[in-house]
């Protein structure tokens, strides 16, 4: 389970990458049309913005997701998985602007908090 724990966090992070500057790329290309036609961009203004939110979450519940195969069944093991479902759910909310690579990234993400939780120390 530690393995898949490591694996699942570094697959999940390396696509979550292109799938937040994607859909932040997008956010802010529709923001700006709509800005241009007279329509305002609010809510697409605020989508753009939270791409660098939403990449900061994603390399925190990363660097986490270290912590909890290195530390299994610890407080901040917990936090991590807490915190790995929840950057999963993100990259899921966003998939339609992030694509098929923000699923996988959530998928990648939500199964590695799960280990995170059932994840077992090293025996000797």
């Amino acid at each position: 389970m530690r393995v898949a724990l490591l694996v699942l966090n570094i697959i999940g992070f390396v696509f979550s990458i292109p799938s937040t500057l994607c859909a932040s790329a997008c956010a802010g290309l529709v923001g700006a049309a709509a800005k241009a036609s007279g329509q305002g961009g609010g809510f697409v203004g605020f989508l753009a913005g939270s791409g660098v939110l939403i990449f900061i979450i994603c390399l925190a519940a990363f660097v986490l997701g270290l912590v909890a195969y290195s530390k299994p069944k610890t407080t901040l093991a917990m936090i991590a998985g807490i915190l790995l479902i929840i950057a999963g759910l993100i990259q899921l909310a966003f998939i339609l602007m992030g694509g098929f690579i923000g699923l996988i990234a959530g998928i990648c993400f939500i199964l590695a908090g799960i280990f995170a939780f059932t994840a077992k120390p090293a025996t000797a």
